[in-house]
């Protein structure tokens, strides 16, 4: 894990892929031929079975799936990646086992859990990212908190400074409002 980085839960997960997969319609073959007297016969002819396409969530992988406080982690024995949660723009539950985080730039990540800790995870994922936007926030308020001389932070005081006519009058220093 990076420095400041801690490990919230982790769970058995699949990793999954979504997949259009093509299967014949259960339709029986007629290919009998029989008669009822002489008079009255049938032949069946053969019925081509109609195929169906559908899309499916297929596991591609299994390993554990690690929730930490900056990042979405799922390591295998077959390969690592890592998700940063500001990367992550949503996540559908389906109710039973799998979750899909969709990501700003890649699409979207399919995971299966066991049915038992799906359910739990989406919640823990979310109030993370909850926090972690908060904290976001909280330290561009900082940063701008910084770039500011005290007292000037706040349109109100600024206004108020006895500064506010000569930077007027002068024009030299453009005023920005913030929302």
């Amino acid at each position: 894990l990076e420095e400041g980085e801690y490990c919230h839960c982790y769970a058995n997960a699949g990793l999954c892929e979504k997949k259009m997969v093509e299967r014949e319609d259960n339709i029986f073959e007629l290919t009998r031929k029989f008669s009822i007297d002489e008079t009255v016969s049938f032949k069946g002819d053969k019925l081509e079975q109609p195929k169906v396409t559908e899309e499916v969530v297929a596991v591609q992988d299994i390993g554990y799936f690690f929730v930490t406080n900056k990042r979405l982690i799922y390591a295998s024995e077959k390969q690592a990646s890592a998700l940063p949660l500001e990367n992550v723009s949503g996540i559908e539950f389906d109710g039973a086992n799998i979750i899909t985080f969709n990501t700003k730039d890649e699409g979207s990540v399919i995971f299966k859990y066991p049915d038992d800790a799906a359910e739990v995870l989406v919640i823990i994922v979310k109030r993370i990212m909850e926090e972690y936007a908060n904290e976001r926030k909280e330290e561009k308020q900082m940063s701008f908190d910084r770039a500011n001389p005290k007292g000037f932070n706040n349109i109100n005081n600024f206004c108020n400074s006895s500064h506010l006519f000569f930077l007027l009058l002068n024009k030299k220093y453009p005023i920005h409002f913030l929302s």
